[in-house]
């Protein structure tokens, strides 16, 4: 039987989010901005920073908590969109389902907190662009480009994902009606 003073020092410290944000919060560089603050054997916990100027959606096959934690004086919090479009101005916190198509988008000086499962192998995340041109499709959504992967690191992978969109002009080229969407 372990005693307690080996199981209290198998406790974590707690983490200090306004001294973690004071160390960090260079580092939360788009195009994702996102950097872990924990990551254990069932959720990640990761600080998210603005601006970012993101016109992708990312899906999950896990849920999602958002929060936003610190919101700058001109903007009350993050925009987060949904496909099919709606649009949330996050000054609390909201949860998304599973396969949630959403696009976090900061202004200037925030910082959001966002809790998600640890991916089990099995789970895919995937990547989604949209064509802006909407008129051209009768108002129906329509799929430019999908990326699918199984994500161990978002800090590192989505990132790959988005910069290569940036990158390719011809990946953003819509099929149907030959629109090149912007990289951001």
């Amino acid at each position: 039987m372990e005693s307690q003073a080996a199981t209290m020092s198998s406790i974590p410290d707690p983490i200090g989010l306004s001294s973690w944000l004071a160390l960090n919060s260079e580092s939360l560089k788009p195009p994702v901005n996102a950097m872990y603050l924990y990551s254990g054997k069932d959720f990640i916990l990761m600080a998210v920073g603005g601006p970012n100027t993101r016109n992708d959606y990312h899906i999950n096959e896990t849920e999602a908590n958002h929060f936003s934690y610190q919101v700058s004086y001109d903007f009350p919090g993050i925009t987060l969109c949904l496909y099919p479009l709606s649009i949330f101005h996050l000054s609390s916190p909201i949860y998304l389902v599973a396969n949630t198509p959403h696009s976090p988008r900061r202004s200037k000086d925030t910082i959001g907190l966002v809790m998600e499962r640890t991916r089990p192998p099995q789970m895919i995340d995937r990547v989604r662009w949209y064509c802006g041109n909407t008129e051209a499709h009768g108002g129906v959504p329509t799929i430019i480009r999908e990326e699918s992967f199984y994500c161990e690191d978002i800090e590192t992978q989505l990132k790959e994902v988005i910069d290569n969109w940036m990158e390719d002009e011809n990946s953003r080229r819509c099929g149907s009606c030959g629109v090149i969407s912007p990289a951001h």
